[in-house]
């Protein structure tokens, strides 16, 4: 399989993109509004040319495991700094892993807190934090003594960006599906770090790297197909991307234009688990289905399957355990399916109507929710729902 480097246009646009006929955007609300004035259909744009040019149904030869060591080793040979984000969720996990077990050097591990705004360390954040990253980033420390971990608390940077009565109701346009505060409180924590900035402002390159994301895979009538979906805008959102700042260095760990052999592989070993599925199968089920591909009532699904003409779904859980073979189960993963209302910042939507901050969110979902036509909405009756996603095109992975 021969390896291509292709160039962008702009750095930003290896995270996606929309276009409306020939009119290009990186904000998902911009172009729903294109398409309603020009009456041309979405797009999501999602390095089409780079994954197109391989060949999804051919199995790499390699191990996932090699596969991870070489994509971490790419990453300590690009950047002068790296750090991870760290929840201990199976994704964030299985990166921290491969940098150990392979002694890769990191430089840094970040977990994101809010208690100065909750005051609570069992909430649905600090939880998964304090009784479980804490103790794994200990544990690597043994292996690797320099690596540092960082607590980054979200709290008033949250409320900082909200509590700022010039920015309108346009900040919805930073954000594609995640609106919870936390995520552009994010934006704001990074340029409260001292030794962050240092390093930005001495040209180092600092690279943040996420556990974006598990594959997506499913089967029709035999056939195979892995794709992506625009769930990326808590990592890197339309806002980051539309200001291109110098110092900012993104990664997706597994969703990057140099990971494509990493990706495949990971469809081809959903692929052949789910073509021997039955209803005795581990991991796979067929009861408890909604509409949603990602989220049912028996947790995350990103893999299904029609066999004999019944719809065979799998879980979460089955998927973890089979793309990442280090996987320690973690009780504390669930982050709720909401992705207009999330539990992370229920500290957040408990502070007084009267505050700026309230305001300024309540107003721009309101404005945004009565704006966004029907046809784009997971239930119109329902806005807690969310807006539907985007995919990409499908990948064949065979039969």
């Amino acid at each position: 399989m021969t390896k291509n480097i292709f160039q962008f246009d702009n750095r930003q646009d290896k995270f996606g993109y929309y276009l409306v006929g020939d009119l290009k955007f990186y904000s998902k609300h911009e172009a729903i509004e294109a398409e309603a004035r020009l009456g041309r259909p979405v797009k999501w744009i999602f390095n089409d040319e780079v994954f197109s040019s391989y060949d999804w149904s051919v199995e790499p030869t390699e191990s996932l495991s090699e596969l991870y060591r070489r994509r971490a080793q790419e990453l300590r040979d690009s950047y002068d700094y790296l750090i991870v984000n760290y929840s201990s969720g199976s994704d964030s996990d299985n990166i921290l892993n491969t940098f150990i077990e392979n002694d890769i050097k990191l430089d840094e591990v970040v977990s994101w807190i809010n208690y100065e705004g909750s005051k609570d360390k069992n909430n649905i954040l600090h939880a998964e934090v304090y009784y479980t990253a804490i103790d794994r980033v200990k544990k690597a420390q043994e292996h690797q003594p320099n690596l540092k971990h960082r607590l980054l608390d979200l709290a008033r940077p949250t409320v900082d960006f909200f509590n700022n009565d010039t920015i309108g109701s346009d900040w919805i346009y930073n954000m594609n599906g995640y609106f919870g505060p936390h995520h552009l409180g994010k934006n704001e924590a990074k340029k409260t770090v001292k030794e962050w900035q240092d390093m930005f402002n001495a040209g180092k390159k600092v690279a943040f790297i996420t556990g974006i994301d598990k594959p997506l895979v499913y089967g029709i009538n035999g056939s195979y197909y892995f794709m992506f979906s625009d769930i990326i805008d808590n990592a890197v959102n339309p806002g980051e991307q539309r200001a291109n700042h110098p110092w900012s260095f993104e990664e997706l760990f597994y969703w990057a234009p140099s990971t494509v052999t990493l990706m495949i592989k990971q469809g081809h070993v959903l692929k052949n688990y789910l073509k021997s599925a039955t209803d005795n199968t581990k991991f796979i089920f067929s009861e408890g289905i909604n509409k949603d591909f990602h989220t049912t009532d028996k947790g995350g699904i990103h893999a299904m399957s029609f066999i004999n003409k019944k719809q065979y779904y799998m879980s979460d859980e089955g998927v973890v355990t089979l793309i990442y073979p280090n996987w320690k189960d973690n009780l504390y993963t669930n982050k709720g399916i909401s992705k207009l209302y999330s539990l992370r910042d229920d500290w957040f939507y408990k502070i007084s109507n009267t505050e700026i901050a309230k305001h300024i969110l309540r107003t721009g979902l309101n404005g945004l929710w009565e704006r966004t036509p029907d046809t784009w909405k997971n239930d119109p009756t329902k806005m807690l729902k969310g807006f539907k996603k985007c995919n990409s095109k499908p990948y064949y992975l065979g039969n």
